[in-house]
């Protein structure tokens, strides 16, 4: 009978207790039943908070590349599954207004009103809300318009003006590159670190319902060119890494210059690994170019569309504010 009594109650501390599971700096831990109907008198799997519990989710923020530098991002949001509110929260503190066994939504880096300028993060979603858990967040320091770095070589790849004649074909190229361990663009449109897939494992192996999300998108930045209608041609081509970059139909709020027209292209996220960004030029058939042009890029990063309260990403919002960074960063494409 003691025996049995002893069996009874440590199968009662598993169901009724903590998951506790430590990696990478994490700690995470839920409670897991409900009473009511189902086998056993238990609600399958439904979290609740038990003994007196106070619901708390505290996500911390480090840098993806230092793990030792903590980001204490403020701008991030998170709704109910099927609800059209998001409300703000703050890397480092806890939420504290979660209701265990709800589905949740999350994003990191943007707010209702501000998409600038903010860490980049992901998006992610916790189905079944344990009553308490605790884990850090690989997060990517932002590089924002003035710490890129973008450099004109002319076709015959020198620091240099070129010279174009009318009716021709000329290839010039820009060098771009951030700041070392900063990124123009959120990474995480592209794809997912795998630090996020092995954190996601952990995570569900102790008992949290976590997925991490991306669009999946090779080139979501926008590069773009603002050239002399008169002198200049539509480009043929631009490319990077020997991949050709798509021309879009429009372009992101950009100050129009009169008499110039501006082409636009889906671009990669700039690291701090140096790329070139190679253009074929294609001047008109009867004018010789006779003024500069402009290359630039927009970041892209996550933001919640005003008119249907869901999230979506891009270099601009539905009103044509701008996502990720204020402005572009631009260089001057050498013609004179």
């Amino acid at each position: 009978m003691q025996k049995e009594f002893k069996y009874v109650m440590l199968l009662l501390a598993c169901t009724l207790g903590y998951v506790v599971v430590s990696d990478q700096g994490w700690i995470g831990k839920a409670s897991v039943a409900e009473p009511g109907a189902g086998v056993g008198g238990l609600v399958a799997g439904k979290n609740i908070c038990l003994g007196g519990e106070t619901q708390s989710l505290t996500i911390s923020g480090v840098s993806i590349d230092d793990r030792t530098a903590a980001i204490t991002e403020t701008t991030n949001l998170y709704r109910r599954t099927g609800d059209t509110a998001w409300t703000a929260w703050t890397l480092g503190t806890g939420i504290t207004a979660l209701s265990a066994g709800e589905n949740y939504e999350f994003v990191v880096g943007t707010g209702l009103t501000d998409h600038t300028d903010n860490a980049w993060g992901p998006s992610f979603s916790i189905k079944n809300m344990p009553c308490r858990v605790q884990f850090t967040l690989p997060v990517y320091n932002d590089e924002d318009e003035s710490g890129t770095t973008f450099t004109w070589y002319d076709a015959d790849n020198n620091v240099a003006t070129e010279t174009f004649a009318a009716n021709e074909v000329q290839t010039v190229s820009f060098k771009v590159k951030a700041t070392a361990e900063q990124y123009f663009g959120n990474p995480t449109l592209v794809s997912l670190d795998p630090q996020y897939t092995s954190l996601q494992s952990s995570l569900k192996a102790s008992g949290v319902d976590i997925t991490f999300n991306t669009p999946g998108v090779a080139m979501p930045n926008i590069c773009y060119l603002s050239l002399n209608e008169t002198s200049f041609d539509i480009p043929d081509q631009m490319s990077v890494g020997g991949r050709k970059m798509k021309k879009l139909t429009g372009c992101p709020k950009i100050t129009a210059t009169a008499g110039f027209e501006n082409h636009c292209y889906e671009a990669p996220i700039i690291t701090g690994t140096q790329q070139e960004i190679f253009i074929d030029i294609n001047t008109d058939d009867t004018y010789a170019p006779v003024t500069d042009g402009t290359f630039g890029c927009f970041a892209a990063s996550y933001y919640v569309d005003g008119d249907t309260a869901e999230l979506a990403y891009g270099v601009e919002d539905e009103d044509t504010n701008a996502v990720g960074v204020d402005a572009a960063e631009t260089a001057t494409l050498d013609a004179i």
